[in-house]
């Protein structure tokens, strides 16, 4: 996740705050098997992808790359007024857009190492809906989000829900 912009607004002070901004969440989803997607305007499936020779494809890289454009609205509650030395508790939903998918694909063939990307939708929601949870101490802070709804959309895909969870290190000092 990155941060672009963002900005609180005080509710009650710097106890109580509406935090939002917008950035950019990229998320790699990496297959451990030589299956990969599969995909038409129907379903995403797994499959095998063969060479020019038919045989199957054995990946040493095969990943699902999903970027989005994010928003997050969320309730801070702080413990003291200054950010710098206060316990933080923040609650909301981050709205996101997808603006790019691709599969990345490294394996070798007669010999000679291959790279491609696959663009495509893949089936996959364009927009995506988080509930998340941030607690942390002065610029520390651990945060977990779960998507409302599915990484494909129904019955085009599995129904997967994408779950996040991280650290987040932040020093002001160095604005």
């Amino acid at each position: 996740n990155i941060n672009l912009f963002a900005h609180d607004f005080p509710l009650y002070k710097r106890y109580l705050m509406f935090t939002t901004g917008i950035g950019l969440t990229l998320n790699n989803y990496r297959f451990s098997s030589d299956k990969t997607l599969l995909s038409d305007t129907n379903r995403t499936v797994a499959g095998y992808d063969y060479d020019k020779n038919n045989e199957r494809i054995n990946y040493k890289k095969n990943k699902l790359a999903v970027n989005y454009i994010t928003i997050p609205l969320l309730l801070q509650f702080n413990s003291r007024l200054e950010y710098k030395k206060s316990f933080h508790v923040a609650t909301g939903i981050l709205f996101s857009y997808k603006y790019n998918s691709h599969l990345k694909l490294v394996y070798t063939e007669d010999g000679d190492k291959e790279k491609t990307k696959r663009h495509d939708e893949f089936n996959i929601q364009p927009f995506r809906y988080d509930a998340t949870v941030r607690i942390g101490y002065q610029s520390y802070t651990l945060y977990a989000s779960y998507s409302l709804n599915t990484l494909f959309k129904e019955n085009r895909g599995p129904s997967l829900h994408p779950v996040q969870i991280g650290i987040n290190i932040l020093n002001f000092d160095l604005f």
